[in-house]
């Protein structure tokens, strides 16, 4: 049987990460980047929609083409609070994952949940290339050595993100209802919690059989907030042998 564990983890990769190693409560953590994300859509909403209407073509440069979406003005909001001593480290898909959630909640409010899936072609997603984890000509020396150490562990990182990226589109497909309830939830309450409860045999049908993987849920949320938003905004087709 497909197997599926959502663990509360905020270490490691490119899941949240935090300045101080010895704080560890991952739901106020989550709260301060839902509330960057926020802050970033209002400030930079359209720079954030050509984002994502272009995140097929890759994602591991996402940051470098969109440095706008790295607002430090959101960021002092964000942790301003009660998080001062928090520093912010992003990768690319915390900022897929925390956007996309905050445009279904905007761009798409008040929409009841998709019922035309059948009408749009399946999303292209980011594809493995062994050429983006080359080193760059500039490293030399103690750098160069650094980043070789270290780049089996970026491509298991990049390879978990894909296959996200597809699951994500499976459960959305599978249950739009669902996962608009889920993504209707405010972060961190207990009705998020009841709605990812409730999918949990679809989440277990989107597995192969005998596969597993560990996902916490900011990054749960985030693959199927990332691919509700593509799937809403995607171009309906005329299905075949319907009429015209």
């Amino acid at each position: 049987m497909p197997a599926l564990a959502l663990q509360p983890t905020t270490r490691g990769g490119d899941v949240m990460r935090r300045a101080t190693a010895e704080e560890d409560n991952f739901e106020e953590i989550r709260a301060v980047y839902d509330r960057f994300a926020v802050c970033v859509i209002k400030e930079a909403h359209g720079i954030a929609v050509k984002a994502l209407s272009q995140y097929a073509g890759g994602s591991r440069d996402f940051i470098e083409r969109y440095p706008q979406l790295l607002d430090s003005d959101c960021v002092v909001d964000a942790t301003r609070a009660r998080f001062s001593f928090v520093a912010l480290r992003f990768g690319a898909n915390q900022l897929y994952y925390g956007l996309a959630d905050v445009l279904v909640a905007t761009d798409l409010k008040g929409r009841p949940a998709m019922t035309d899936l059948a009408l749009v072609a399946p999303l292209a997603h980011p594809q493995f290339d062994e050429a983006q984890f080359l080193p760059s000509p500039t490293l030399k020396g103690n750098k160069l050595k650094a980043y070789l150490a270290g780049v089996d562990k970026q491509k298991a990182e990049f390879r978990a993100h894909l296959f996200l990226s597809h699951f994500g589109e499976c459960v959305v497909r599978a249950n739009p209802v669902g996962t608009r309830d889920l993504l209707s939830a405010k972060v961190n309450s207990a009705e998020e919690n009841s709605h990812l409860a409730a999918l949990t045999p679809v989440l277990g049908d989107c597995l192969v059989a005998g596969q597993t993987f560990r996902a916490n849920k900011f990054q749960m949320r985030g693959a199927i907030a990332l691919n509700y938003y593509r799937l809403a905004t995607a171009p309906r087709t005329i299905a075949a042998g319907a009429p015209k």
